[in-house]
């Protein structure tokens, strides 16, 4: 396996996945707990994703199903690091070694799944990625489209929505939905629910992607704001930005 950029893979224990959901493979259920860990919204078209049973596994010697993707943003892969290892369904289900990383990930047998592109659609590059797409359709609601010229299934990421909880109208609770990402806001207000960012996230929804020009606009804004977050989220003069609808 060969890779363009940073890759980690994440090691589950096949007895255990298959003990923790009895209902699903044990593909599946490895998919459902990734993409449950992790906020989908921190992926972009960059990233790449493969699975596939280690060599270990497919030897004889461990039972270990991975779960890789490769990056050129190192501080994603602590962000994923982290979020998984404080996730409780997780640490039920991963293997003594929970991580694999650089030559030792070469190595391995892994098969591409996919990527996601710049609206934030679940794109299949082979088709083996059938379980990581269909946790994304039972647990963020998204729509699969199948080519049948490719053979390949598309995700399709639904219509944002959102929800507020509380019993005031303060916009501090609102829970967004799978695939959200607004980099550059985020990172300039330093909290994704920030006001001024679900307003940000609002106006993307209900007016620039009903419009072809807005559409092509958030098309570059997604292309280009990961790596302008970064610069923005070092910068010690943030905090005299303002931004504003009014």
């Amino acid at each position: 396996m060969f890779f363009f950029n940073n890759p980690i893979g994440i090691r589950f224990d096949i007895d255990k996945l298959n003990k923790h959901n009895e209902n699903h493979c044990y593909g599946y259920t490895a998919w459902e707990i990734f993409w449950k860990s992790v906020h989908i919204g921190l992926f972009c078209n960059l990233e790449k994703f493969y699975h596939g049973d280690s060599q270990a596994t497919l030897s004889g010697s461990e039972n270990v199903f991975i779960i890789a993707f490769e990056t050129g943003n190192n501080k994603l892969i602590k962000t994923i690091r982290a979020s998984l290892t404080s996730n409780k369904d997780f640490n039920m289900v991963c293997s003594a070694l929970q991580y694999i990383e650089g030559n030792d990930l070469m190595l391995e047998p892994l098969s591409k799944v996919g990527k996601f592109d710049l609206l934030g659609n679940f794109i299949e590059e082979k088709a083996s990625g059938y379980d990581a797409l269909e946790v994304l359709k039972n647990v963020y609601n998204y729509e699969i489209q199948y080519d049948k010229t490719s053979y390949l299934h598309t995700a399709i990421k639904p219509q944002a929505k959102y929800e507020i909880s509380g019993e005031d109208s303060q916009l501090s609770e609102i829970k967004p939905s799978a695939g959200d990402g607004c980099f550059i806001a985020t990172a300039t207000y330093g909290d994704y629910n920030h006001p001024k960012v679900i307003e940000f996230r609002k106006f993307r929804d209900d007016f620039l992607s009903k419009k072809i020009f807005g559409r092509f606009f958030i098309k570059v804004y997604y292309l280009i704001s990961p790596h302008l977050s970064g610069i923005v989220r070092h910068n010690t003069t943030k905090t005299n930005i303002t931004i504003s609808f009014r």
